[in-house]
């Protein structure tokens, strides 16, 4: 090897992120902000959750049906429902849980899409 190969070779060397991408292969350049929020460089995303559906499922299923927008407001829910219907036997709040139920999956289903 002649010495300008070999300073060529030297500098590949210590410098590696010279010719850190393949040749031929062009990928967009993206802040990592960017990255995340549009799904690029394989960032796994959450799925969309139809607010309509949200609000089915917890009118019908009362706090099962929250599930599919909001676990943590399902445990809250469940014994709030229990509560309801063994201690306080009214009508009232058998009608009154399903439809906090169904406000609140479809409240949290709104903003689990707000990253969109």
């Amino acid at each position: 090897m002649t010495e300008p190969q070999i300073a060529a070779t030297v500098e590949q060397q210590s410098n590696p992120t010279r010719h850190s991408k393949p040749p031929g292969i062009v990928l967009p350049e993206t802040t990592p902000a960017q990255s995340q929020l549009s799904g690029t460089w394989g960032v796994a995303q959450p799925a969309v959750k139809n607010v309509w559906v949200a609000v089915l499922l917890a009118l019908f299923l009362g706090p099962f049906g929250m599930t599919y927008s909001t676990y943590l407001g399902a445990l809250v829910m469940l014994p709030v429902s229990l509560l309801a219907y063994f201690y306080l036997k009214s009508l009232l709040a058998a009608m009154l849980v399903p439809v906090i139920c169904a406000v609140w999956a479809g409240l949290a289903a709104r903003s689990a899409n707000s990253i969109y």
